[in-house]
C-alpha cells in the first residue's frame, strides 16, 4: 500500500473514544489503517460513535478498502492483516453498519494485501489484489467474488502493478489506480486500456480516485501530496490541489465529494507512529483549503459516504 516503512502500533488506548457522540446514520465514514478502526463523522466533522473502535481486536485489521453492499446495510472491508502481522492471512470482512458486528467473509492468502473494494453493475464484489511494496511488476489484478458466498469468480484485470483504488463510472466502466507503475487503467467490460499514463499531469503515486460533480476524474497522488484532475478522455486538466500545498508531507490516501460538493481528503499523516492522520476539507469548485475536518487518527486511510 505504501512505500514507507510502517511502525505497527499494537496498543491503542480506549481514551481515543472520549468525546464521541452517538447518532444513527453517520454521513462520513473513515478507516484508520494502523489503529484498525472504522470511524464515523457528521458532515460538519463532529465525531460520532465509531462503527468499529480502534484497537485491532474487533475483526478489522489494517483496513485498506471499504464499500457498502448495494442495499446499504453492510460494509465490506479489506483487511491487510499480513502488512501488520507477517504471515497472517488477509481477508475481506462484512460489518453490520448499524451494530458494528464484524463477520468473516473471504479468507485470502497472506501477502494478497487487498486494497480497493467496489460492487460492480453486475452485482459482483471487485477487489484490488495489491500485493504490497515487494510485489513484482505486473503481478496485481482486480478479482471478482460472489457477493453472497464469497467464492472467487475470476480476474477481470491482470498484469497491473499494485492496484489500489477502484471506481465505476455511470456507464459501468471500471477505473483502477495502479500505485506501482503510476497509471490509471480502465476496464470497459472487455478490454483494459491505459486511461492516465504514468507522469500525465505529474501523476506519480495514484491512490484513491473519484468522479466529481463536474464529471471529471480526481486522483490522489499519495507521495507527492496532490490531487490531479482528468477529463472523461483521460487528458490532464490541472492540479486541483497542487503539490507543495496543504497536502504536502501528509500522504493523502483517498478522497470523496460530500453531499454539499465539498472535497474531503484522507491523509495518512507525516508520522506512522503518532496519530497525525487527518481529513482535510477543500472547496469542491476551486480546490481552496477550508479546514481540518478531522484530526488525531493513526493513518486516516479510506473514505465513504453513507448511502
Amino acid at each position: 500500500m505504501m512505500r514507507r516503512s510502517v511502525l505497527v502500533t499494537t496498543a491503542v488506548t480506549l481514551s481515543m473514544l472520549a468525546g464521541f457522540t452517538n447518532r444513527a446514520g453517520a454521513d462520513v465514514i473513515l478507516t484508520g489503517y494502523i489503529e484498525s478502526s472504522i470511524l464515523r463523522f457528521a458532515e460538519d466533522g463532529t465525531p460520532l460513535q465509531p462503527i468499529v473502535p480502534p484497537g485491532g481486536t474487533y475483526g478489522v485489521l489494517g483496513p485498506a478498502g471499504i464499500t457498502f453492499s448495494p442495499d446499504g446495510s453492510t460494509l465490506y472491508v479489506s483487511n491487510q492483516a499480513s502488512a501488520l502481522v507477517p504471515g497472517a492471512p488477509d481477508s475481506i470482512v462484512q460489518v453490520d453498519a448499524t451494530t458494528g458486528n464484524v463477520m468473516p467473509f473471504i479468507t485470502l492468502p497472506s501477502g494478497y494485501l487487498p486494497a480497493g473494494l467496489r460492487f460492480g453493475p453486475d452485482g459482483y464484489l471487485y477487489v484490488s489484489h495489491n500485493g504490497g511494496q515487494a510485489a513484482p511488476m505486473g503481478s496485481g489484478s482486480v478479482d471478482r467474488y460472489d457477493p453472497t458466498t464469497g467464492a472467487y469468480i475470476d480476474s477481470v484485470v491482470t498484469n497491473i502493478t499494485q492496484p489500489t483504488g477502484l471506481v465505476f463510472d455511470s456507464a459501468g466502466n471500471l477505473y483502477v489506480s495502479c500505485y506501482g507503475d503510476s497509471t490509471v487503467v480502465q476496464f470497459d467490460g472487455t478490454n483494459v486500456n491505459i486511461f492516465v499514463a504514468a507522469g500525465s499531469g505529474g501523476l506519480y503515486s495514484p491512490s484513491g480516485l473519484q468522479f466529481g460533480p463536474d464529471g471529471n476524474l480526481y486522483v490522489v497522488d499519495l507521495l507527492l501530496g496532490a490531487v490531479r484532475r482528468y477529463d472523461p478522455t483521460g487528458a490532464s486538466i490541472d492540479d486541483f490541489i497542487p503539490a507543495g500545498g496543504k497536502l504536502d508531507g501528509q500522504f493523502p490516501s483517498d478522497l470523496l465529494f460530500d453531499r454539499s460538493g465539498q472535497l474531503l481528503v484522507a491523509n495518512l499523516g507525516g508520522s506512522f507512529s503518532d496519530p497525525e492522520g487527518t481529513i482535510k476539507a477543500f472547496d469542491g469548485t476551486t480546490g481552496a483549503y477550508v479546514d481540518d475536518f478531522a484530526t488525531g487518527i493513526f493513518l486516516a486511510s479510506q473514505l465513504l459516504l453513507t448511502p
